[in-house]
């Protein structure tokens, strides 16, 4: 993403297998490793991952992430309920189980705010250009030849009004089609870049990702791979930035964003 989180899909790989198995949590390791070409030479590489540790294998979940002790993947669990203040909570230390043995506090874990993500994707999957050849902050580009199936996914759900026993109304999100994995993805992505830092210091973050791009060092013509980085140094109180959110964002529209 980049400032004012406009998106590209650099990438959708699926790694075959289940959660309960070695093979595609190595295959996930592999993938973390990897370099990425970057725009003007040198490569980079992932630096946030959240993995989501919901469903019926999350003690197999916790266990091999406990095993590949890798800072830049967060464990996460989805949550009702719309909280635009802290769409990420956390970490909560929780007990993992590896190779049979309880750790206790042996993982941490965050809670995400999914409607809150996903209203914010579908905003930006609404923006229009108009007249100008410019793309506007938040712009979703998607490459040429993508597989329908992907967008299909990516806009899997609808956001409805509904009323609860009492009679009052309230918003949730309703799935229209059974695969949504694209919307999952970019749900996590966006959490990835809360945990980064870009929503609680804004401008200075992207700033110092210029910054550490333009000044590294190039090796025989290439830029050695980039990580995250480094978080601003705190600021007192009175100069702290708005709490990470652009302008306009989750308008009133019904419509929701990336």
């Amino acid at each position: 993403m980049a400032p004012g989180y406009t998106s590209w899909l650099v990438d959708h790989l699926v790694i075959p297998g289940s959660p309960r198995e070695r093979e595609p949590w190595d295959a996930l390791a592999k993938l973390l490793a990897r370099d990425w070409p970057r725009q003007g030479g040198g490569t980079m590489r992932i630096a946030k991952a959240c993995v989501d540790t919901g469903g019926r294998d999350t003690a197999a979940v916790y266990g091999h992430l406990s095993r590949l002790r890798d800072p830049r993947i967060a464990p996460t669990k989805g949550v009702e309920g719309w909280n635009r203040a802290q769409p990420v909570q956390g970490p909560t230390p929780v007990d993992a189980l590896v190779d049979g043995r309880k750790l206790r506090r042996g993982l941490k874990l965050w809670t995400v705010s999914v409607s809150t993500w996903k209203a914010d994707l579908y905003r930006r999957l609404w923006l229009g250009r108009g007249d100008t050849a410019e793309f506007p902050p938040g712009w979703v580009h998607l490459p040429r030849g993508i597989e329908a199936e992907w967008v299909k996914q990516l806009v899997a759900e609808q956001l409805r009004s509904v009323k609860d026993r009492r009679g009052f109304a309230r918003q949730e999100w309703a799935k229209l089609r059974e695969r949504n994995e694209a919307l999952d993805c970019a749900v996590l992505a966006r959490a990835a870049l809360w945990l980064l830092g870009a929503d609680r210091y804004g401008e200075r973050f992207w700033t110092r990702l210029r910054e550490e791009v333009a000044n590294a060092p190039l090796t025989d013509g290439v830029a050695p791979p980039a990580t995250a980085p480094t978080p601003p140094a705190p600021v007192s109180p009175a100069a702290a930035p708005e709490p990470l959110r652009p302008q306009s964002w989750l308008t009133s529209r019904g419509g929701w964003l990336r």
